[in-house]
């Protein structure tokens, strides 16, 4: 992920804590940023933006827990 300035530490995935029984819906979040890199003027840094980075899935569950 670093070649496409998108450093790991900078994600985070949030989850259920608990398991979700079966047909009952559930909500995955991935937060985090994205460098973007328009150009870098003499080595300054000017042109460099943070973009923060938000997706949500959500789905039901498939797995019947007694």
């Amino acid at each position: 992920m670093k070649e496409f300035n998108m450093s790991p530490s900078d994600w985070k995935v949030i989850h259920p804590a608990n398991a979700a029984n079966m047909d009952q819906t559930f909500e995955i979040e991935v937060r985090g940023k994205y460098e973007y890199r328009v150009f870098n003027l003499l080595g300054t840094g000017v042109g460099h933006k943070d973009v923060p980075v938000k997706a949500v899935g959500s789905g039901l569950g498939q797995v019947l827990y007694r």
